[in-house]
């Protein structure tokens, strides 16, 4: 995880202050990138960008951020992991690109220079960037179609000011702030803010799969979808009835291939099995890729673990799973009263609306899992709602396939609600 800040003049005067301000956001962004830490200001201080670096990928190359080309005709604000970026590396060095790095940060800095936009629909992984063209003055801002990296923004005094998080934003801001009430709404009604918004009146957040345009010393952001779901493409197997066995044979093709593409190959990892299908299934196939036992790991979040009838209760099948595949497991309490500092930082950090109890699990998983020596926590994120896993997914499919027996009864409900 690393962190991203930036602010850009939209009148044509320099930004005020620009080496301060922005190594005061780079400095708080920190915690999420404590290998390398680095500010860039244009030559016309129009432009100030930040960067920090967690290294995951050729972390042997304690390389500057933000990232330049050789030629000086960009540069890249990145924060991400581009799981196929061997692949594009590979094929952008046989359009004659020569590397400095084996980093995913220069793939993507040399991807976007020479393809654009384009480049990212080539792309497997998530990521949040800034790339500055000075020739051009323009600038790119982008976010991954899956919303798994943060881009938040405001406008105020002809400059625009984005970071990974929030609080970075306040720092460069100038005056005092108002709450968004209907988004503070929204957040406790709906766990969320609404799209776009944050609880702060004038600061956003970049919708997922959307890349931002600016030019630097002129007024005007426009914004367009950079990726899209696609889910057309099975629409055909499924409209051929296929059979469960082969339906779970795609399944696993596809689980595996993504858990082979996401084990880290340079630095230590762990990965969380809380006993439910979906971390069961990562931690074979990554154990397979991994050609060893691996460090797994449960968090206890209930004094009784979670359990439905004669079946073993989660911490009995995370055990049972991690003997089975010969795991280094361990079992830790995240309900013990050093969580509640933690639940007091998450509260004083939802300025994005987000008010979820399993942020601060997440982490008191990755404390320790960094307290293990190790960079990498691997953890699932969505399998169970896809196979149906809880209990509210298999209610919704058994409604859904009633109102599919009963339109009538689809339009009632329609109606009412």
């Amino acid at each position: 995880m690393c962190g991203i800040a930036a602010i850009v003049s939209l009148s044509g005067r320099p930004v005020v202050d620009a080496e301060r301000r922005i190594a005061a956001m780079t400095a708080a962004l920190r915690h999420r990138g404590p290998d390398r830490q680095g500010i860039a200001v244009s030559d016309d201080r129009l432009v100030a960008l930040g960067n920090s670096r967690l290294a995951i990928v050729d972390v042997g190359n304690d390389f500057p951020v933000p990232m330049h080309t050789r030629d000086g005709g960009a540069v890249l604000s990145y924060n991400g992991e581009i799981f196929n970026f061997t692949d594009e590396l590979a094929r952008l060095e046989g359009r004659g690109v020569k590397f400095a790095t084996r980093s995913d940060t220069e793939v993507m800095l040399h991807g976007l220079v020479l393809e654009g936009s384009a480049f990212l629909e080539r792309l497997d992984g998530f990521w949040s960037f800034v790339l500055y063209e000075p020739d051009r003055r323009a600038i790119t801002i982008g976010r991954d179609l899956l919303g798994e990296k943060h881009v938040f923004y405001r406008v105020q005094d002809n400059e625009l000011i984005l970071a990974s998080e929030i609080p970075p934003i306040l720092l460069a801001s100038s005056g005092a702030e108002t709450l968004d009430f209907d988004a503070v709404a929204s957040a406790f009604q709906n766990r969320a803010a609404p799209p776009t918004k944050t609880l702060l009146q004038g600061v956003f957040r970049l919708e997922a799969g959307t890349n931002m345009t600016v030019t630097a010393g002129q007024p005007g952001i426009s914004t367009a979808r950079s990726r899209r779901l696609q889910p057309e493409k099975w629409f055909d197997f499924f409209a051929a009835d296929p059979s469960e066995g082969e339906v779970l044979d795609l399944f696993g093709r596809h689980i595996a291939d993504a858990c082979r593409m996401r084990v880290p190959a340079e630095v230590d990892f762990q990965a969380t099995l809380s006993g439910g299908i979906d971390s069961t299934l990562v931690n074979v196939f990554a154990r397979d890729q991994a050609g060893e036992p691996l460090h797994s790991l449960y968090g206890s979040t209930s004094r009784t673990p979670p359990g439905r009838g004669n079946d073993l209760d989660e911490l009995s099948a995370s055990r049972f799973t991690a003997e089975r595949l010969d795991n280094r497991h361990e079992v830790i309490d995240l309900i013990g009263s050093d969580c509640v500092p933690l639940h007091r930082q998450q509260a004083r950090n939802s300025l994005d609306g987000l008010f979820c109890e399993g942020v601060v699990a997440y982490q008191q998983l990755a404390r320790h899992t960094i307290g293990s020596g190790r960079r990498v926590l691997i953890m699932s994120d969505g399998p169970d709602e896809l196979i149906g896993g809880y209990d509210v997914d298999i209610a919704a499919f058994r409604l859904e396939r009633e109102m599919a027996a009963h339109p009538v009864r689809r339009w009632a409900a329609n109606w009412l609600t």
